[in-house]
């Protein structure tokens, strides 16, 4: 069961941390409402005067999807989301071409660069269009 999405936000605007009570209420907000693993960089580096919005939540359909394509968690902790990540395991790098561009979009640590759902919902429909047409 998937439970964690849209809880990035408790209104319909983006957070931004700049001040430490902020800091403090988007922390325990974090802590509170989101699972660890799925959290994105700007969730794990609270800190760095994150902007919390949508982009949460396409990362974590990113690490859903990469655990429903290679049964695998792409990152072994939260504190990983802001290592480096290259595809190394077999099963992504022989996956489709498609799947790799949608989960390297969907798990940049750059939010601005990140794709956006409705984006990331374009090219999912693109390779179920290509692999049914395979069929």
């Amino acid at each position: 069961m998937v439970a964690d999405f849209g809880s990035a936000l408790l209104s319909d605007k983006a957070v931004v941390v700049g001040d430490r009570a902020q800091l403090l209420r988007a922390r325990e907000e974090v802590v509170e409402l989101t699972t660890p693993e799925y959290r994105a960089p700007e969730q794990v580096s609270l800190e760095l005067g994150s902007r919390l919005g949508s982009e949460v939540d396409a990362w974590a359909l990113g690490v859903v999807l990469h655990q429903l394509s290679f049964n695998a968690n792409p990152f072994a902790t939260p504190l990983a989301t802001l290592s480096p990540r290259r595809l190394t395991a077999a099963e992504e790098t022989s996956a489709s071409l498609r799947l790799r561009k949608l989960l390297q979009g969907l798990l940049r640590r750059d939010a601005t660069s990140r794709l956006s759902i409705a984006n990331a919902l374009a090219l999912a429909e693109e390779q179920l269009t290509a692999s049914l047409s395979i069929v």
